[in-house]
């Protein structure tokens, strides 16, 4: 983004390589089919990083997507601010860039979205992330906390290019204004038919999510009204890729706190396979390790997503800063998948969002996919 709705991309650049290397960063417009602007670094040593805002030859209320290509593997972090110059919102969301050549995933998760939830709203940024082939067309199927699905949206998006689905612009989602709409989405890639009657897969896409407070009550007015410099909150998560939910147990969540700073976690738990359901507990832990309480075991259903709130679990004081872990702790499997009449064992898919919400001056929400656990 450059200057858009006061938003402004600043890019963190890090040579993760063992040698110097050349960067190009080819910036596309949204909506274009066509790269608008490239950008080259000369050179960037071994270690080395770079901050790189989008360029002012793109003007005013731009939006887009940017493909990054190096010799060398990148470590690269993206700050969506609402700093200088734009309006000083004291805005900050902040997600990391996804590798192309490593990864083909084409169905994405997103635990946790809103519309119009007490001043809270969500958008859901996907990217086609191939430069050499063609369009995709994309779906966003958004599903209420049951797990039933409550609406079906698509569009094309363009080779390396991107699409934005703004949720407070689906209206179909309803208003209920300030209890709103909560959810998940599964975001996916679909195959095609060519002609004169072939088909080709679905694209890879890469999906980001971001969450916004942009409205707060005021009890002067009545009512509710959007948020000033200060007021403003937001975080920003990348969406879980069919590949990284499968057999994910247990999740870490690095961070946990209940009004610590003005900070208190909200925790949303999902079960994102459609032939299981799955016993669930959450341990909740101090800065030791030591386990401080877990919450009771409980059942999730396909589809079905659970939120824990740290406000309402007695057994965490107020000021608590520590750490988590979602483990799975049994699996009833449902589904006969080859119709020959027993029931067949399917992966569990458990994926975890955190939302450490703020309540003090300037924005002090952080957002953030759990972790599975990686055996080594």
């Amino acid at each position: 983004m450059r200057h858009y709705h006061n938003l402004d991309t600043e890019i963190i650049i890090q040579n993760s390589g063992q040698r110097c290397t050349q960067i190009w960063l080819d910036y596309q417009k949204q909506g274009d089919d066509n790269f608008s602007y490239s950008q080259k670094i000369s050179q960037l040593a071994p270690g080395e990083s770079i901050r790189i805002r989008v360029p002012e030859v793109l003007g005013v209320e731009w939006l887009g997507s940017i493909y990054i290509e190096s010799d060398e593997p990148l470590g690269i972090i993206l700050d969506q601010t609402s700093l200088l110059p734009s309006d000083n919102m004291g805005t900050l969301l902040t997600y990391q860039a996804r590798s192309y050549k490593l990864r083909m995933d084409t169905l994405f998760f997103a635990d946790l979205v809103f519309r119009e939830v007490s001043g809270w709203q969500a958008s859901i940024q996907v990217q086609n992330l191939t430069q050499e082939s063609r369009p995709t067309w994309v779906t966003v199927e958004f599903f209420d906390q049951s797990g039933d699905s409550i609406l079906y949206v698509g569009d094309w998006v363009p080779r390396a290019g991107g699409k934005t689905f703004f949720l407070p612009a689906i209206v179909d989602l309803g208003i209920n204004y300030p209890a709103g709409y909560v959810g998940a989405a599964v975001i996916e890639s679909h195959a095609q038919v060519d002609y004169p009657g072939g088909y080709h897969d679905g694209q890879p896409i890469f999906v980001v999510v971001d969450l916004k407070k942009t409205k707060l009550y005021d009890e002067a007015l009545p009512g509710w009204r959007h948020t000033i410099a200060g007021e403003t909150q937001g975080g920003a998560y990348n969406a879980h890729a069919e590949d990284d939910v499968e057999e994910a147990s247990p999740i870490m969540l690095p961070i946990l706190a209940k009004d610590h700073q003005g900070v208190t976690s909200l925790i949303a738990i999902r079960n994102n396979s459609n032939c299981n359901n799955i016993g669930i507990k959450l341990e909740v832990r101090k800065g030791t390790g030591t386990t401080l309480t877990y919450v009771t075991t409980f059942s999730l259903q396909p589809g079905h997503i659970k939120l824990i709130d740290l406000a309402n679990i007695g057994t965490v004081k107020p000021g608590f800063i520590g750490a988590g872990i979602v483990e799975v702790t049994s699996v009833e499997q449902l589904c006969d998948t080859n119709a020959n009449g027993h029931i067949d064992p399917k992966p569990i898919m458990p994926s975890v969002v955190v939302v450490n919400r703020g309540t003090g001056p300037g924005d002090v929400t952080e957002v953030y996919e759990g972790l599975p656990w990686i055996d080594p």
